[in-house]
C-alpha cells in the first residue's frame, strides 16, 4: 500500500476503509474530529474547517507574531539554548492562545512544561492510557461553565452547531476538539520546525543562503513593457495617457517611473517641471529630424538596462523655427 498508488485507496474521500478503532483511545470519553467515522466526521469537518479560512487565519497573525517575536528575545537573551525546548514552547503557547483564549506562556515559564507533559505524551502512541492525563485537562475544564470563567466561547467566531441537526454540539465535545487541535498542532509544528532548522544547522551551505537572504524588486522596463498592463506595450502610443486613450492602459498603477511607496523618488515633481518645460520650449524654437532617418529606423531605440540606462547615440539635424 505504500505506493502513490496505494495512498488514494486508503485516504481519499471516496475510499471505503474506515481509520482504525485504535484510534478511539486518542479521545477517550467523546468523539473528535480525529476518531469520527463517516456522516459524524463530515460535520464535524464542516465546523472546524471554517476555523482555518483564510480570513480567520489572516485575524490570527498578530498572535502568531507576538508568541514568535517573543520567541526570538529569550533566545536572543540565553545565547545557548535547548531548540527542541524553545520551539515546543513556542507552538504550544501559539495554541494554547488560540483554543483556549489564554496561553500557557512557557517561553517565559518553561518549568510549566511538565505540567502538559501529558499532552505529547498523547501524540507518541501512548494514549492508551489517556484517561489519567488530565493535567491538561482539568485547570481549563472547570472553567469552561464557569460564569467568571476567561473562557473564549466564540475564538472564530464560528457557530458550534452541527450544520444538519441544528442542536449544539455538547460543551466537553467542542472542549474535546481544542485539546486534540492543541496537542496535534503543537506537536507536529515544532517537530517540522526542529526538522528544518536541525538540516540547515547541518548543512552550511544551505544555512548560509537563507541567512543571507533573497533580495527582490520590480523591474519596471519589464513591467511597463508587459501587455498583461498595456495594449501593445511596444508601440508609441502617447494617447494612451490622454483622453478616451487611456483605455489602452489596462492598470495605471503599473507605471511606477519613479518607484513607489516611502522610498519613491523624492525629485518626482521637479522631473516632470523639467521635462515638461524643455520640451515645450524644445518645440516652440526649434524643428527636429533625424540625421539619417534610415538608420535610425532600422536600428530602433536601443538602450541598455543598467543601474542607470545606457543611451543610445542620437544625431538630429536642427533648424530654428523663429
Amino acid at each position: 500500500m505504500n505506493t502513490t498508488e496505494g495512498f488514494p485507496k486508503v485516504y481519499s474521500a471516496t475510499s471505503p476503509i474506515d481509520k482504525s478503532p485504535f484510534y478511539q483511545s486518542f479521545t477517550p470519553g467523546f468523539q473528535s474530529s480525529f476518531s469520527s467515522m463517516g456522516h459524524a466526521y463530515k460535520e464535524k469537518k464542516s465546523i472546524l474547517s471554517q476555523a482555518f479560512a483564510q480570513k480567520k487565519l489572516d485575524a490570527m497573525e498578530p498572535a502568531f507574531m507576538e508568541h514568535i517575536w517573543k520567541l526570538c528575545e529569550v533566545m536572543k537573551s540565553q545565547a545557548k539554548v535547548n531548540l527542541d525546548d524553545c520551539l515546543s514552547a513556542l507552538t504550544v503557547d501559539i495554541l494554547s492562545d488560540v483554543c483556549f483564549g489564554e496561553t500557557f506562556d512557557l517561553l517565559h515559564n518553561p518549568t510549566e512544561k511538565a505540567n502538559i507533559s501529558d499532552g505529547r505524551y498523547t501524540l507518541e502512541m501512548a494514549f492508551v492510557a489517556a484517561p489519567n492525563s488530565k493535567v491538561l485537562v482539568q485547570p481549563y475544564d472547570a472553567g469552561l461553565s464557569s460564569e467568571d470563567g476567561d473562557w473564549r466561547h466564540d475564538q472564530t467566531e464560528t457557530e458550534s452547531f452541527g450544520p444538519t441537526t441544528g442542536t449544539p454540539f455538547p460543551d466537553r465535545e467542542l472542549f474535546g476538539e481544542a485539546i486534540v487541535m492543541f496537542v496535534a498542532g503543537s506537536d507536529t509544528t515544532s517537530t517540522a520546525l526542529l526538522t528544518i532548522l536541525w538540516h540547515l544547522l547541518a548543512h552550511k551551505d544551505a544555512y548560509d543562503k537563507v541567512a543571507l537572504e533573497t533580495e527582490v524588486g520590480v523591474i519596471n522596463m519589464a513591467m511597463h513593457r508587459d501587455p498583461k498592463y498595456f495594449e501593445r506595450p511596444n508601440d508609441f502610443i502617447p494617447e494612451r495617457w490622454i483622453g478616451d486613450g487611456q483605455s489602452a492602459v489596462k492598470d495605471k498603477s503599473a507605471f511606477s517611473p519613479f518607484c513607489k511607496g516611502p522610498r519613491a523618488c523624492l525629485g518626482r515633481t521637479m522631473t516632470y517641471m523639467e521635462m515638461s518645460i524643455a520640451l515645450a520650449a524644445m518645440f516652440l524654437e526649434m524643428d527636429m529630424e533625424f540625421e539619417d532617418p534610415g538608420s535610425e529606423a532600422r536600428q530602433g531605440y536601443t538602450a541598455t538596462d543598467s543601474f542607470v540606462l545606457v543611451r543610445p547615440k542620437v544625431r538630429i539635424v536642427v533648424k530654428s523655427r523663429r
